[in-house]
């Protein structure tokens, strides 16, 4: 046997059949791409797409039908990412046409997958996946598709070459270069190579492919229970695709940790961090439990992000599981001036809908007097008073998510500065609104104005001293990353 020939063998052996395996264990659908029968140049899995709208949108007739399909497989636009950005956005927000249900036409939602349902969706995986087009021909180790759309592709390569992950990354884009259209409705890019893995978004450059090093919702020991590996090393490439794509995690992170951020009048598309994942979903499994606490991810490592993500995730379910909260106001609060532009600017540039910055101390009370459903950004200097004063309760409602950036700071009690600058970004930076010798509780202000909501603090550097505690002030720690961790990930330098 020749050296490339057992390269080739090592390859199937040692990593595509092993996740194949895998997605078997997460009940993924297999068919042999080089039995499938379809045209060349068709990517999607037209029978199950058709099949799947229907089901989901039993009301569909067949003009409707026909209609539904073309909404997805036919995509006019300017470039890879324009067309990327406008089928991520169908998939997610849906899409509408009019017909008529025996009540004349109205626009009517069609769903192409149920995020709600996730057992009402068919997840199907496809190993050397053949595409053609009018110049190339190119063949993916493996496809995932969910309803028949090819969200993922992966390429895998065998461990005993010296630099598998970056061979198969140039292979991915390779891919991505000759076939632009099969790449329309790809939100992920996977390189195998058993013991790494490393996943991206569509456009991200080969810095930018992360592994993921924590297993989620199972821990590592659990995983390996249940991979039937116990006592053994879980290879990289096991925890990556278990927590990549169980079928809840796949079509959460689908969802609402994808964001295409507009910089410099261009989109990039963004896709989470595992430790941004795990510490927004523990989030809302700390809400469940009608608590808060503090997320301790290290300086530089994303917060702003895991906030997008956790807020966009609360915003496209609408209600948190096991809560009463129920499209909530969240109300993300910073202490100076260009933090609360820079965080209201990312939710901004990652179209997250209807981001409300306050301009004025009298604003922020009009808004907190009917609060739900808004996405307000402040200054805590903003709940302050004059002199003498004490701050109304604005809400009693249990409907208000409180997301406190560098919790560190500002958010103990009656602590504050006697005097205010105007605008120059330090720690006692307030608004020009408010003057000089004010007395300034903004904490505590904030907590008689919302004396119900729930909050959540992030900081690189909480504190833990008798007079000051960021734990003491919040809950316990959510989730931690610290910079050792961090840095080894490459998330920060």
């Amino acid at each position: 046997m020749t050296d490339e020939s057992q390269l080739q063998l090592d390859e199937y052996t040692l990593v595509e059949k092993p996740a194949l395996d895998l997605f078997e264990k997460l009940e993924y659908n297999y068919i042999d791409g080089k039995k499938l029968k379809k045209e060349p140049q068709q990517f999607f899995l037209l029978d199950i797409l058709k099949r799947k709208i229907q089901e989901i949108n039993p009301w569909l007739d067949e003009i409707g039908l026909n209609k539904a399909v073309r909404e997805i497989t036919v995509i006019q636009a300017a470039s890879l990412v324009e067309a990327n950005e406008l089928l991520y956005y169908k998939l997610v927000n849906y899409t509408s046409f009019k017909q008529d249900l025996g009540f004349g036409k109205k626009s009517q939602t069609v769903k192409f997958i149920d995020f709600d349902e996730p057992e009402k969706n068919e997840f199907t995986v496809v190993n050397q996946f053949y595409v053609k087009n009018n110049d190339f021909t190119i063949i993916p180790d493996l496809v995932v598709f969910v309803n028949g759309i090819p969200l993922a592709v992966l390429e895998c390569k065998s461990p005993n070459l010296q630099e598998p992950i970056d061979e198969a990354i140039s292979q991915l884009f390779g891919y991505r270069e000759k076939n632009e259209q099969f790449f329309y409705p790809n939100q992920v890019l996977v390189a195998l190579a058993r013991y790494r893995a490393t996943y991206a978004s569509t456009f991200s450059p080969a810095k930018y492919f992360l592994e993921w090093k924590k297993p989620y919702p199972l821990n590592e020991r659990e995983l390996a229970g249940w991979l039937g590996k116990e006592g053994k090393e879980l290879p990289a490439q096991d925890i990556l695709l278990y927590s990549l794509f169980s079928k809840e995690n796949f079509l959460d992170i689908l969802r609402s940790y994808i964001v295409f951020e507009t910089e410099n009048n261009s989109a990039h598309k963004k896709l989470c961090r595992y430790n941004q994942y795990i510490a927004s979903n523990k989030i809302l499994e700390r809400m469940a439990e009608g608590k808060g606490g503090v997320i301790w991810h290290t300086q530089g490592s994303g917060k702003s992000l895991t906030m997008t993500y956790t807020a966009l995730k609360i915003r496209r379910i609408e209600k948190v599981p096991g809560t009463s909260l129920e499209n909530p106001c969240i109300l993300i609060v910073t202490d100076r001036n260009d933090l609360d532009s820079q965080i209201s600017g990312t939710f901004k540039n990652c179209n997250f809908p209807n981001p409300v910055p306050v301009e004025s101390v009298e604003q922020l009370k009009e808004e907190l007097r009917n609060p739900t459903g808004k996405t307000l950004f402040t200054t805590i200097q903003k709940f302050t008073t004059k002199n003498g004063e004490t701050y109304p309760e604005l809400s009693a409602s249990k409907n208000i998510i409180v997301f406190a950036d560098e919790a560190h700071r500002s958010q103990y009690g009656k602590a504050g500065y006697s005097k205010m600058g105007t605008g120059n970004g330090k720690s006692g930076d307030g608004t020009r609104a408010v003057q000089e010798n004010i007395s300034l509780g903004w904490a505590l202000n904030m907590r008689t104005a919302i004396p119900n909501a729930l909050f959540i603090g992030f900081t690189g550097t909480p504190i833990d001293k008798n007079d000051k505690s960021t734990r003491r002030e919040f809950g316990d720690y959510i989730d931690r990353y610290l910079p050792k961790q961090s840095i080894a990930d490459g998330a920060t330098v």
